[in-house]
């Protein structure tokens, strides 16, 4: 009789044993850090983030001795760069592109410049989506889409990922006109989205997040080496001024019939009903 209940008792404990192993087995990782931990806290959001810019700042091939030297520096009859024209095919735009802007490949600027800037913004893009996305799934985005949230440092730091992604597709525009827009993690940007399009979601995101951000010396860590709020201000303003038409439009000005002109118009006025967006809704309204 003892035999057989000592029996029954080892093989519940060994049926307990593979249940609490398999309980174990699945539970998870304390050190796993899901999106909804890192960006619970202040703390492990700035540090998420700090990623994001030290991309831009070693790592994005366009401030300094990058793009910026090579084609935003000169590009007028009264500016050049220090070295001789035949230095470098970078010294194009200081004669106003000879033979035209399509005769100029951005790829031959120097140093790879050009070459390396795309994949390197599409970086800081992906890492600031992620960023992004992960706080617009917690309270506190909910409080900033309603116009109920307070200025704090969550509110802050998810302004600061807005205006890094927003500033690296100003570049992208910039430097190449229409390019791929993608604002989530983790998917590859494919396709071109009109330039006006992007413009004017980064700049009505860019007003969302504004009056939730620090200005510059308004709080411990609101200095000059993170978005601000002096900062995204700026940057509405002179993605506007872009988005306004300060930058070029590809035009092919050739001899067209009035049948032409008329078909053309109507096309236009169709694609601007179709995508109605706030600059070409104006277009519209002009033709």
């Amino acid at each position: 009789m003892k035999k057989l209940l000592y029996t029954f008792i080892g093989a519940g404990l060994m049926l307990l044993g593979t249940t609490s192993c398999e309980d174990f087995l699945e539970t998870s990782s304390p050190s796993d850090a899901t999106p909804e931990f890192v960006f619970s806290d202040a703390t492990t959001a700035r540090a998420a983030l700090m990623e994001a810019y030290e991309k831009w700042r070693g790592k994005a091939y366009v401030h300094a001795n990058g793009l910026f030297y090579d084609l935003v520096v000169s590009g007028s009859d009264s500016e050049r760069h220090p070295e001789t024209y035949s230095a470098q095919s970078r010294h194009i735009p200081e004669n106003l592109y000879l033979g035209g802007t399509a005769s100029f490949n951005i790829d031959d600027s120097k140093a790879n410049n050009g070459v390396n800037a795309w994949p390197a913004l599409y970086s800081i893009i992906a890492t600031c989506n992620t960023l992004c996305n992960a706080v617009e799934g917690t309270d506190t985005y909910t409080g900033i889409k309603n116009g109920t949230a307070t200025t704090n440092e969550l509110t802050d730091l998810y302004g600061q990922a807005v205006t890094l992604r927003a500033t690296a597709y100003f570049e992208l525009l910039r430097f190449w006109g229409d390019v791929p827009h993608n604002l989530m993690p983790g998917k590859e940007a494919e396709g071109l989205t009109p330039r006006d399009q992007i413009y004017e979601y980064h700049i009505n995101k860019l007003r969302e997040v504004e009056p939730y951000m620090f200005r510059l010396g308004e709080s411990a860590t609101a200095d000059a080496t993170v978005m601000t709020r002096t900062y995204t201000q700026g940057l509405i303003g002179r993605m506007c001024l872009y988005a306004g038409g300060y930058s070029t439009r590809v035009r092919i000005w050739v001899p067209i019939s009035t049948k032409t002109w008329k078909a053309t118009c109507y096309l236009w006025k169709r694609r601007c009903r179709e995508q109605p967006t706030m600059l070409s809704m104006r277009a519209a309204q002009t033709i």
